[in-house]
């Protein structure tokens, strides 16, 4: 859209030069802190919140699949990274060690599906913290919206006794949390542009 705009508008105002632009772009999220940072955040969850033992290391779950950029687009190159956080109905304690793997794998399928790539998730009690990269032509609330309806039918297919007992049959609060990440953060590409 914006090529097409700017096509436009420099073929009316510089005409005998006939301006176009090619078919392929390049683009990059970035956003208030780097990928790095958001990928530790990730990391340090169960940590942070008190959680200790082996047994949370099945709730730290990284995509050793995952490359960047996860699509590739005709003449194009697009890496658009978020920062997803999802908590569950009321705040209560839903998931746990023995949900974890089932809830990631099931969730790349549904990334696989829907347009994005989960590259790591902190699975807590109460909510998950989710990296993930998306395509281009769709939003982070389409991507969102077919995570959490997907993941809530895996639950009650597979937890219904886990919904039951805890009363969370929507599984997921009807807000989440996201904000883009990148390589660089904003505050840098924007110094990068003033040069």
């Amino acid at each position: 859209m914006l090529k097409g705009n700017l096509s436009r508008e420099l073929g009316l105002r510089f005409a005998e030069r006939k301006p176009q632009f090619g078919r392929g772009y390049f683009a990059r999220s970035s956003g208030k802190v780097d990928i790095e940072t958001a990928q530790r955040y990730v990391n340090n969850q169960v940590a942070h919140h008190g959680y200790r033992g082996k047994w949370t290391e099945a709730l730290e779950i990284k995509n050793p699949g995952f490359k960047s950029p996860a699509f590739e687009l005709p003449h194009s190159v697009c890496a658009l990274s978020y920062h997803v956080v999802l908590v569950t109905q009321g705040r209560t304690s839903v998931f746990d060690e023995t949900i974890a793997r089932g809830l990631f794998d099931y969730a790349v399928a549904v990334g696989e599906k829907h347009g994005f790539a989960l590259e790591r998730m902190g699975i807590l009690p109460d909510h998950v913290h989710l990296v993930l990269e998306g395509v281009p032509n769709k939003s982070i609330d389409e991507l969102v919206l077919a995570l959490v309806n997907n993941t809530a039918y895996w639950m009650g297919k597979h937890y219904w006794g886990v919904l039951k007992q805890t009363a969370a049959w929507g599984v997921w609060q009807r807000s989440y949390y996201a904000a883009t990440v990148g390589e660089y953060t904003t505050a840098q590409v924007k110094r990068f542009l003033q040069l």
